[in-house]
């Protein structure tokens, strides 16, 4: 048995709350306030995702195969950022994070270095980030929001057009994925409406959970990701091996939680 206690390394407070950096063996962990898990950094491999709502947002993946450009909303321990560096080393990446605290500390602690070229990490309000490049018509494979604070889901994963700016920065074969979360107070059916309204049902949900727990939405800016829902049981187990996380129990979770949409589809694209 492990008796090794988790040890607190640093400790920090901003204007959106409190931060810990943990460590506990080999692994250690962002918190943001005193009990949520924000990043969970396994010391020998970076790329490693320990969290499971970071290994199910990489489902992302089975309608995204190849990123050639991806955005990540909020930097935390840097996570996604390691995991999508390691094995798409030709990806430019940008992250957009507000709290500069939370750059500092994933630099300090969590091996998160901006002097790669294909990296960019802005210390900006992601809501002013996405409308600059969506005016500009810049775009990304891949959009990845996670942003959190110490008391849950950010703000801005309910706002309208910071959400819109998403579906317009997001290239017409590519999708957004959103982690957000199925408590009481997160009046989560409410936000799973208005993410369909706005992308016109394209949307699939993962629940890690049926209360309290992770929900990853993949949003999509049209119709051609349903095309790829009849292969995902073949690509999870390939996915298995090639990026160590269990995506064919992911993938289970997927296609049971959408029954209704694969319903629909199945004169479509299963007959």
């Amino acid at each position: 048995m492990d008796w090794q206690i988790e040890k607190t390394l640093f400790k920090s407070h901003d204007e959106f709350g409190d931060l810990l950096v943990k460590e506990h063996g080999l692994l250690r962990t962002l918190y943001f306030g005193d009990y949520k898990k924000q990043s969970c950094l396994f010391l020998p491999e970076p790329a490693v995702l320990v969290l499971n709502y970071a290994q199910a947002m990489m489902t992302s993946l089975f309608f995204c195969k190849q990123p050639k450009k991806v955005l990540i909303i909020g930097l935390g321990g840097g996570n996604l950022l390691h995991f999508i560096r390691n094995f798409f080393p030709d990806c430019q990446i940008d992250v957009a994070e507000i709290r500069i605290a939370v750059i500092e500390t994933a630099k300090r602690f969590f091996e998160v270095s901006d002097s790669d070229r294909l990296i960019n990490i802005c210390h900006c309000d992601a809501k002013d980030f996405v409308a600059q490049k969506a005016n500009s018509g810049e775009k990304y494979d891949l959009v990845l929001v996670d942003a959190f604070d110490q008391w849950g889901p950010a703000e801005i994963n309910s706002n309208q057009d910071f959400i819109n700016h998403c579906h317009q920065v997001t290239q017409s074969n590519g999708l957004c994925t959103f982690n957000l979360w199925n408590r009481k107070e997160d009046v989560f059916p409410k936000t799973l409406k208005q993410f369909k309204q706005l992308f016109s049902n394209n949307v699939l949900q993962l629940s890690l959970g049926s209360k309290d727990s992770n929900v990853i939405l993949h949003a999509f800016p049209n119709s051609q990701y349903r095309n790829s829902l009849r292969k995902l049981d073949e690509l999870s187990q390939e996915y298995r091996q090639h990026f160590g996380i269990d995506f064919p129990t992911y993938c289970k979770m997927l296609l049971k939680q959408n029954q209704s949409l694969l319903s629909l589809l199945k004169k479509n694209i299963f007959a």
